[in-house]
């Protein structure tokens, strides 16, 4: 515990700058006192400090890059931890900042494309699993406002998207074959499960795809030749002996 010289209240250590200079290794106002201080001095002096930056401007930058080396894992570390303990407040200067520098950044990164690209695909690996955790959150929040957005950006440009899958996969054929299956082996349990609720969905709605493999069962038929009128007179027949079979169970 100390005490501090200004508000003469006792704080403990944490609660004071460090100072190598001192004694007991602190300055001798509290952090509380030290930011008052130093805000009111700011503001009482605002053109002597304004004039001395100006003039002292290459010093005061060769100072400040010479103190980050030599600091950069702490500064690194408070960042972070302000960051973690400021999200919503970091997330609106960001958002700010966007808009009012979007021409600006638009042009940076078409300047620097490779340099861009190759820092972005550096992050991914390196935070892959805090990328992951954060899409998973922002779709669960977001689930119907994106679901919206794909749907109508999918009908605006449903030509375009459909040449460029076609094109991709005739140009990574191997690849997607080979993603497809890495996938499929990954995720097994999922696909079991979707697939029995894919049939229950289609045999108790009666869909055309459905419909369509009680015509091909037999062999006979193949499903893209069979016209819809066809599907069609099958569903309603396959109702109607639901009817029949409802009443006779009715009667019983």
């Amino acid at each position: 515990m100390m005490q501090c010289t200004r508000c003469k209240k006792n704080k403990s250590l944490d609660e004071f700058y460090k100072r190598k200079q001192n004694k007991c290794g602190y300055r001798k106002p509290c952090i509380e006192c030290h930011k008052e201080a130093s805000k009111k001095y700011r503001e009482n002096n605002k053109d002597k400090i304004d004039a001395y930056t100006l003039k002292n401007k290459i010093k005061i930058q060769k100072y400040a890059k010479e103190w980050y080396e030599n600091n950069k894992d702490r500064v690194n570390q408070v960042n972070k931890e302000w960051k973690e303990k400021n999200k919503e407040k970091v997330k609106g200067y960001r958002k700010k900042y966007y808009y009012n520098n979007i021409d600006k950044i638009k042009s940076y990164r078409l300047e620097n494309l490779e340099k861009t690209k190759e820092y972005r695909k550096k992050y991914r690996k390196e935070n892959l699993d805090k990328i992951k955790k954060h899409l998973q959150e922002y779709y669960i929040k977001n689930k119907k406002d994106i679901l919206k957005r794909n749907k109508q950006h999918y009908n605006d440009n449903k030509k375009n998207i459909l040449e460029k899958q076609k094109k991709y996969y005739q140009e990574n054929k191997e690849k997607v074959y080979e993603s497809n299956k890495k996938w499929k082996e990954k995720n097994k349990d999922y696909l079991k499960k979707w697939y029995q609720e894919y049939k229950k969905y289609n045999r108790e709605n009666l869909t055309d795809v459905y419909i369509r493999g009680i015509l091909t069962s037999d062999g006979d038929l193949k499903s893209k030749d069979i016209p819809q009128i066809l599907i069609d007179a099958k569903r309603n027949f396959i109702k109607l002996k639901q009817v029949v079979k409802g009443d006779d169970k009715h009667e019983k």
